[in-house]
């Protein structure tokens, strides 16, 4: 009984493994060019809620456009500040 279950299971999933594959979105990026600077939908998309780029003058400014500059960590006198995003 064991063995006509697993051979079900194993001839289910080779029926269904080509269906799988057909239907998969093929506009999806499996990786992402991460040597390169984000631009375009992948700085300034949907999905992003912030991009720092920490450019020089500008460390803790939002690329994004979504508005979420970072402060600094520590206000100077020793106390941690809130990062506000």
């Amino acid at each position: 009984m064991r063995t006509i279950t697993m051979r079900s299971a194993t001839l289910l999933f080779v029926a269904l493994l080509p269906a799988t594959l057909l239907s998969a979105d093929p506009t999806v990026a499996l990786r992402q060019p991460w040597r390169q600077p984000y631009q375009g939908d992948d700085a300034t998309g949907k999905h992003v809620v912030a991009l720092w780029r920490f450019d020089e003058g500008a460390e803790l400014a939002d690329s994004s456009g979504n508005g979420h500059t970072a402060s600094q960590p520590h206000g100077g006198n020793g106390r941690r500040r809130r990062v506000t995003v």
